[in-house]
């Protein structure tokens, strides 16, 4: 119990902590990741004498924090505009970490569906969390990121009843025999196009993923 308490006393938020399904619920994703989160030390916690999981709620007020922040195109300075919104319908996500990519992703998007809203995240982190709070028409992701890469966050999001059947397509400068070596394999019903994407190429995976009218190229 000691030991239990001195961890809590550590803690960053006065000690407080909670559940891994409170943590979930803050975070807006599925409880198998917030257990993994801990494991590779995305959130803070520790474990009780009888072998529950308890959460640092200071870390996870962090992690709310950088995702709204990089939303807002705070998290990375050097590219304010890191998150945009192009207001219109349906909504898309637009996940990159390289802003370059993440700038000719959006324009390539809006130029192959201009009626759509594109949302465009630096990062897994903040993606998934936008994702929890409302679930996107379409999810466009880098594979390749720091920290918390793209199939992890598409495997999370299918672990997730609200955000399992997302239509998702997957991009990467590396091919998918390269990708499925370094990453794992792509799941099923995944759509993967190579970098540089092109407006035929993105016409083509979005016909293969969409399962809603409104998700037909304009």
């Amino acid at each position: 119990m000691g030991s239990q308490i001195d961890r809590r006393e550590a803690s960053g938020d006065g000690g407080k902590s909670c559940t891994t399904n409170e943590a979930a619920e803050m975070l807006g994703i599925s409880l198998q990741t917030v257990q993994r989160w801990m494991d590779r030390g995305h959130l803070r916690g520790w474990r009780t004498p009888g072998g529950h999981r308890r959460v640092d709620v200071a870390s996870v007020h962090e992690l709310l924090a950088t995702a709204r922040q990089a939303e807002n195109g705070a998290a990375a300075p050097e590219a304010p505009d890191a998150a945009r919104v192009v207001e219109a319908a349906p909504r898309i996500y637009l996940v990159d970490d390289t802003p370059s990519d993440l700038e000719l992703l959006m324009a390539i998007t809006q130029f192959v569906m201009p009626k759509a809203r594109s949302v465009g995240l630096p990062n897994g982190f903040a993606a998934l969390m936008a994702i929890g709070r409302e679930p996107p028409d379409l999810l466009i992701t880098d594979i390749a990121m720091p920290g918390f890469d793209g199939l992890e966050m598409i495997r999370s999001m299918r672990e997730n009843g609200a955000t399992a059947h997302v239509p998702i397509i997957a991009v990467s400068s590396y091919h998918d025999d390269e990708v499925q070596r370094m990453f794992g394999a792509i799941p099923d019903g995944v759509a993967f196009l190579r970098k540089p994407v092109t407006p035929d190429t993105l016409r083509t995976a979005i016909a293969r993923v969409r399962q809603v009218e409104s998700l037909s190229p304009q």
